[in-house]
């Protein structure tokens, strides 16, 4: 895995930032950067001012493939310019938009799409709205691009081509993070991994070849040429939202052939790679939290059954395998849970209880499994307690009603943002278990709570929602209500 995914790495690294012609001028800087953390980082792309007397011209560094909140962000930016200038090889009444039908034939861009799935990003022109009026065509149409490499002799790979080949020192960053991308996807960590190493490799393009490129420069001299335009007919505020790749030529432009001035300059972060924007899911939780459920009811029927017949005894693992057949304990594995833990026999008020530790191994955590039963078979009670005390054994099972709603939450909660990070949106809660959305399903099944009811979502703001229960009343809004939130800080 680790061998095929460089190169495609490398190839995606072309697609959205080519190698820049080398150029003379000292002032020449990245428009793309790569942040490291301990945690990951983030890829970020720089916004850039400049000034000519009253006008002003920021420069929106554009990667294709980013966060969905990136671009939600540079929509709201871009409502602040008189007219914004776009990149986009494409007829120029052709105005993409979120939700828009793609064209299945284009190969190019359905590539960047998969790759941006894989590492949890969205795509550009699946995610800025393009059909505000200021937004402005300012690139090649098709046919001026096919004439433009005719005149070259290139095509389309070609020019990806020309944009440089991967360097020595790219190559064995891939192949040195190579097994630990394996065991990432092993592990869940795949599309962290991912990410960051397609960030760094995006955030340092190749410099070998110096070749000017119809990709770049020729773009760019039909973006300055609308740009013109627009200054001509009294525009004073104005954007250009292109590749990144594109910005170091476009600013030398700028500022050496139109007389423009920088002003300013800020980092937009394009891709978290933070590890808590990827939580891992263990391989196989849901399998491993039925067994030890049904392996611990299977327990506590053996440890009732013995109680009946020992009358007077306190049960004890070790006494249950002594009267089996086997002498091994009901279940799958004599006794150990999936975790390869003993599970704990303990009395809750006056009841039994058998319980699982779960994939944490601390006992009374939220994702304990265990199973309860009150005890009427006429035996003293665990631990001393009398059978007057009976009463709070309920008391203790509502605990552990309450306590397994607060575990399903938690679930309900990681699969919510699980779908966000893939769509880009809030889901309602059925579409958590809807096979037909991207990366679907997320949730086998929807869970009701300990009563019976069905769990509730509430808000529509990613950072301001909440996930609810009704209680024991089954009424929402009342004081025995669960929930668990996220709120804005």
């Amino acid at each position: 895995m680790g061998y095929l995914l460089a190169p495609v790495l490398a190839v995606l690294c072309s697609s959205l930032v080519l190698a820049q012609a080398q150029e003379e001028s000292v002032d020449k800087r990245p428009f793309m950067r790569f942040a490291e953390q301990p945690d990951g980082g983030h890829l970020d792309v720089m916004a850039a001012t400049y000034r000519k007397g009253d006008v002003t011209v920021t420069l929106h560094g554009a990667v294709h493939i980013a966060d969905a909140e990136h671009y939600a962000a540079l929509q709201k930016r871009f409502e602040a310019f008189e007219v914004l200038l776009y990149e986009l090889i494409a007829d120029t009444d052709l105005k993409p938009y979120p939700g828009m039908e793609r064209d299945t034939d284009d190969w190019f861009s359905a590539f960047q799409v998969g790759m941006g799935k894989g590492m949890q990003l969205a795509h550009q022109v699946d995610s800025v709205d393009y059909r505000k009026p200021n937004f402005v065509h300012a690139d090649m149409t098709p046919e001026e691009w096919e004439e433009a490499l005719d005149k070259l002799g290139k095509s389309l790979i070609g020019e990806l081509i020309s944009g440089g080949t991967p360097e020595p020192d790219r190559e064995a960053e891939a192949k040195k993070r190579q097994l630990d991308i394996v065991g990432a996807f092993r592990t869940g960590r795949g599309a962290h991994e991912v990410r960051i190493m397609g960030a760094r490799m995006i955030a340092e393009p190749d410099k070998s070849n110096a070749e000017p490129t119809v990709l770049i420069e020729g773009r760019n001299k039909k973006c300055l040429a609308v740009l013109e335009k627009q200054l001509a007919l009294g525009k004073k505020k104005i954007g250009i939202y292109y590749g990144a790749a594109h910005m170091a030529d476009m600013e030398r432009r700028l500022t050496k052939e139109m007389g423009f001035t920088k002003v300013s300059e800020e980092w937009i972060v394009a891709w978290d790679c933070s590890a808590s924007r990827f939580p891992t899911v263990e391989k196989g939780l849901g399998q491993k939290r039925y067994r030890a459920k049904q392996d611990a009811q299977e327990l506590l029927d053996a440890v009732t059954a013995w109680r009946k017949a020992n009358v007077g005894g306190q049960p004890t693992w070790a006494l249950l395998r002594a009267a089996q057949k086997d002498g091994k304990l009901p279940g799958r594995a004599d006794g150990k849970d999936p975790w390869g833990r003993e599970y704990v026999l303990r009395s809750g008020d006056a009841g039994l209880e058998v319980r699982c530790l779960g994939s944490d191994g601390v006992i009374d955590t939220e994702d304990d499994v265990f199973v309860a039963a009150e005890l009427n078979d006429g035996g003293p009670p665990l631990g001393g307690i009398s059978k007057m005390q009976r009463k709070g054994y309920w008391g203790a099972v509502e605990e552990a009603r309450v306590m397994t709603a607060q575990t399903s939450l938690k679930s309900l909660h990681e699969a919510v943002s699980l779908y966000y990070l893939n769509i880009g949106k809030l889901p309602k809660l059925t579409d958590l278990v809807d096979p037909g959305v991207r990366g679907g399903p997320f949730l086998e099944s929807l869970p009701k709570d300990p009563w019976g009811n069905d769990y509730v979502m509430r808000g529509t703001d990613r950072h301001d929602f909440a996930i609810l229960s009704a209680g024991r009343d089954g009424e929402l809004d009342t004081e025995d209500d669960i929930s668990l939130a996220k709120k804005k800080r």
